[in-house]
């Protein structure tokens, strides 16, 4: 997943900053004045106005687990004129996420993503309410009936399996180095095209390389866009505005294009009085979410969501299979073993290919997709392990502080699918391993 999170400071000046921001300090100022104030958490000292922002550079989960050994796991930074509480550690995380999610399971109010989830229609941006959880449980229940996690869609996968070995035979064969992102996420992007629209395209088609293109630039311009979730104002002055412009357009483009196919769809189906709602995701979303907007957001969700992740922790595993020829070749003699050359993997080998699921479980913690995965809010004052944390502030869980945690990762840089592995030589999962957070609202 793209981090959604507001660090990007790209060379905002901090007297830019002054001149507007300067207002609303007064104001807080002159009104705070004669409330009894509860006592800050500690965290690292920042700059007027603009607080911690340029401290945190475009990787910002490496200086916060940085802090987090001088401030410890409970801690706040300032990101401009807010606090946000950041929270490392498995305990920690666990004990908030877990034991008080009723009151950090939240979303703050963030201009761009405000945006770009149209007010919080959808799933991954909404807030935590009766709304919110109606959504989510009837896009488990069809994604689960339209072959999530079972084998239908293997056949599907492996489809694509086989264009995109087709892909890199190709391109390997000009005996020139290439980058595999684009037909990685052409065969992810075709795998959720299948489950949810029904149906997948050639890779010459143009409106699929449309589709894509608009993907990557929705991914590539968030990074810049998240300095107006905290200074929205900036957006008004020439050229920056235009970073959370590119974002929203090519958002609204996608968004066309579900729409578009949402429409086919129904016009299809409805000619044809015999179908059920069960024939097509769309139709089955439809019927039970019953407004369109709501539909659209959801399959928005999905595809920047699910293609993005996916497409990342593909490359990262190239990579690392790349720097690692030992454990390929481990994972090369295991499935000879148990699967042989004549038929390809299925689910139902899992069981047997122990040291292969134990290398995907090391890529996805070695380099954590979504590391802050995605901002928190207080609902209400919540206390947590003797810390006061005010209604409305943000939460930052940083999943890359469980992951690198040399507690319960010995030389946590290393790349070890053995960590995964018991004496046996059977996969066992920690539970300091969090490569998607924790709790029912993540």
């Amino acid at each position: 997943m793209a981090s959604y999170l507001p660090f990007d400071w790209q060379g905002v000046g901090a007297a830019l900053a002054f001149v507007t921001s300067v207002s609303s300090l007064a104001v807080d100022t002159f009104f705070g004045k004669g409330k009894k104030k509860k006592k800050p958490l500690a965290g690292p000292p920042g700059y007027p106005l603009i607080g911690n922002l340029p401290s945190l550079g475009a990787n910002p989960h490496l200086q916060l687990t940085e802090w987090r050994r001088e401030y410890g796991d409970i801690y706040r930074i300032r990101m401009g004129l807010q606090d946000a509480v950041i929270l490392n550690g498995y305990d920690v995380i666990r004990e908030a996420l877990l034991k008080k999610a009723d009151r950090l399971s939240d979303r703050p109010y963030m201009y761009v993503l405000h945006e770009l989830s149209c007010g919080g229609k959808g799933i991954g941006f909404a807030g935590y309410n009766d709304e919110y959880k109606n959504r989510r449980r009837a896009m488990v229940s069809i994604l689960r009936r339209f072959g999530m996690g079972k084998g239908f869609m293997e056949g599907k996968i492996h489809e694509e399996v086989l264009e995109l070995r087709k892909n890199f035979a190709e391109q390997a064969a000009s005996g020139e180095a290439f980058d595999p992102s684009r037909l990685l996420g052409c065969s992810v992007l075709n795998v959720i095209c299948s489950m949810i629209l029904g149906a997948r395209f050639e890779q010459d088609d143009p409106l699929f390389h449309r589709l894509v293109a608009l993907m990557d630039r929705t991914v590539a311009a968030m990074g810049p866009s998240q300095i107006l979730n905290v200074f929205p104002w900036l957006r008004f002055l020439p050229g920056l505005g235009q970073t959370g412009s590119d974002v929203f357009r090519c958002a609204e483009e996608i968004r066309d294009f579900l729409s578009g196919v949402i429409r086919k769809q129904r016009s299809q189906l409805n000619n044809n009085d015999d179908v059920s709602d069960d024939v097509s995701f769309v139709r089955s979303l439809e019927a039970a979410l019953q407004e369109d907007d709501q539909v659209t957001m959801i399959m928005q969700d999905l595809f920047i969501g699910g293609a993005e992740t996916t497409t990342t922790t593909l490359r990262w595993a190239l990579l690392y299979l790349a720097l690692h020829p030992e454990v390929q070749e481990n994972m090369q003699i295991e499935l000879d073993r148990e699967v042989g050359r004549e038929r390809r993997p299925s689910l139902t080998d899992k069981p047997r290919l122990p040291y292969t699921e134990a290398s995907i479980l090391e890529i996805q913690r070695v380099r954590t997709i979504a590391p802050l995965s995605i901002p928190h809010a207080a609902s209400q004052d919540v206390e947590l392990r003797g810390h006061h944390i005010p209604a409305g502030t943000q939460v930052l869980v940083n999943l890359w502080s469980v992951h690198m945690d040399p507690a319960h990762w010995p030389d946590p840089e290393r790349f070890d699918p053995s960590r995964f592995l018991n004496e046996q030589g059977k996969v066992v999962r920690p539970e300091q391993f969090l490569p998607f957070s924790i709790g029912t609202y993540i």
